[in-house]
Parts: C-alpha cells; structure tokens; sequence
C-alpha cells in the first residue's frame, strides 16, 4: 500500500539543509511533501532555497515566538493537522537519509501496521561503517544510543530500541493524534534538544505504541557528537538538566529516588575521573555543574504536565522497569 507521507525538517543553516533536501529529492519512493520551519539569521536563504525546488513539493511553515527545535517541529504538526498524512518524518537538516530509507520504512509500516514507530540505523557522516545510533534505550536509567560507535555488523538482529532518534524518525499520524489529547507539547519545548527523544519516545509507549529497528533503513548524520570531540561545560548542564527534568516528568517516586542516587553515584565517579564527554570537568567544577543543573530544572518544571507521570503509575511494574531501566523493550502485559 502506497501511504501519505509528510517530511518534516527544521533547519537553521543552509548548508545542512540543501544536503538534507538533496537527500529527501533523491527518494525511491517519493514524500507526500516536505514541511519546512526555517529560523534563524538564514531563515530567508533557506526559505528561497525551498520555494526553487522542483522535485518535491515544500510546504513552509513561519516559525513560533517558541524558537526551540520542539517548538518548531510541533508548529509543523499543527499546520498539517486538518489535512493530516499516514505516516510524519522527522528528519533533523544535518541528515542525509539513503535513496531507499522511505521505502523501507513504508514497507515495514506496511508489514507490522501503524501500532508502531520504526527507528533508523544512523552512521557518521565521517565514518559511514561506524553507528551512531539505531534508535534509544535507558540503561541502568541512562539515556543511550543503540550499537553506538559500534560497526554496522554488531547491530543485534533481536534487540529493538525503547524508541527512534528525532534525527529520522518514521511515526504514525495515529500516535501523534493520541499524544495530543493528552498533552499539546506532542515534542517538550523544556528539553531543548537534550533528551529531547527520550521525552517523545516515552509518551509513545504511554499511548500504546511499540519501536522497531529497521535495519534496512540508514541515514548518516554527524551530529553534535561527531563534530564535537569535547564537550564544553554548559553542554555538561544543559545534558544533566534534560536528565534529571526527564526523571521528573516520567518517574514515580521511588524510581526516582533510585534514578536519583545512580546519578549522584555517577557525579562522585566523574569528580574523580572526569565526565565522559567532557574530561575536563572534573573535580569541584563537576559538583558546580550538577548543582546548576538541579537549580536550573527547578525553574523549567513548573508548570509540566503531570499527565505522563500519572500514566507511567498505571503501568504493570516488570513493564514499567523495562522501560525506565532495563534497555529491554518488553511488551505490554
């Protein structure tokens, strides 16, 4: 079956998103129509960019007074809710999806249904053997990247993620719809791009939506983490913030208090050693950033939902550690 596929892309740099609608062009399988929120100094370059494209067809959304990549993505979704598609791509600007990646996810959706949302197998730009990720899991609590900085080859033919990466994400229109009769933040605007994924991916297993990996479907995408090899001390706060606002809004008290002393655990280690992605910040500097970013979720969860929190309660227990902890992805019970 042939399904209504919509792309959306927010972009703030016309470098990433010429490569990122040459991609899009290139498709076996055509889009339905590419949404566009440009912002930023290039949003003018990057709106002409667009209106000159012939292959596919862009529909350009001004962006919000919210400038924040959530905010952007959930204006998007509103402007196409009165006529709405099967299937939403999220597709970040600085991702280049293969010339197959829509047919392949079309398939799959055809063949599991749209109770599903289907995750990428996303490699460097710089390494394109080398994955970056092939959707999330929380281990031990921690949000991860699935096979990262692994080769293609040891991706487990088994293991499924908790959820997509926003970078390229392939989502029913259904589950979108389900999301908004619970929250209008369908994407958070709180998490600014940290941990942004895990937020969208839990409230999709809160309304009844599984993940598959389709191992067939690749993208590169260098990424924050490819281009950056340190990462400086307000990426440290901003990380650990996202963290622990995520603890917040989708764990119940006492998984929060475990969550919570894994993390003060992981602070003491990274006093000593340093944080993994960020060496330098160590020592006293490392007790300051922790107490900055506790400080700082403070103020940014007033006013959260508690909705998500709520639901997360109802779950059956095994389910709900799964989820939150395991980096299995058992079904619901």
């Amino acid at each position: 079956m042939q399904l209504k596929v919509v792309g959306i892309v927010v972009s703030g740099k016309l470098k990433y998103f010429q490569q990122c609608i040459d991609a899009i062009s290139k498709q076996e399988v055509p889009f339905e129509k590419v949404v566009v929120v440009p912002w930023g100094n290039e949003r003018e370059k990057i709106e002409d960019f667009a209106k000159k494209q012939e292959k596919i067809k862009i529909q350009i959304v001004p962006p919000s007074e919210d400038s924040t990549l959530e905010g952007a993505r959930n204006n998007a979704l509103y402007s196409i809710g009165s006529n709405p598609p099967d299937w939403v791509a999220f597709i970040d600007d600085d991702t280049e999806i293969d010339s197959k990646w829509l047919q392949e996810m079309i398939a799959a959706a055809n063949e599991l249904g749209n109770n599903y949302t289907f995750a990428s197998v996303v490699t460097y730009a710089s390494k394109p053997n080398i994955v970056q990720g092939a959707g999330h899991i929380l281990f031990e609590a921690r949000p991860l990247d699935c096979a990262y900085n692994h080769p293609i080859s040891a991706i487990c033919t088994s293991d499924d993620p908790l959820c997509p990466c926003g970078n390229c994400a392939f989502v029913p229109w259904k589950a979108i719809e389900e999301i908004s009769k619970l929250d209008k933040e369908i994407w958070d605007p709180r998490f600014r791009q940290w941990q942004t994924c895990f937020d969208f991916g839990l409230k999709l297993r809160l309304v009844n939506f599984g993940c598959r990996l389709v191992r067939s479907a690749f993208a590169k995408h260098e990424g924050a983490c490819g281009r950056k090899k340190v990462y400086s001390k307000d990426d440290v706060i901003n990380q650990l913030r996202s963290r622990i606002l995520l603890y917040d809004k989708f764990y119940p008290e006492e998984e929060r208090k475990n969550v919570m002393k894994l993390l003060e655990n992981a602070v003491r280690r990274w006093k000593k050693n340093g944080y993994p992605s960020a060496p330098q910040c160590k020592g006293n500097e490392m007790e300051e950033i922790f107490n900055e970013a506790l400080n700082q979720e403070k103020e940014l969860k007033r006013g959260m939902s508690k909705v998500w929190l709520r639901r997360m309660e109802e779950l059956d227990e095994r389910y709900r550690r799964s989820l939150l902890f395991d980096g299995s992805t058992l079904p619901p019970p």
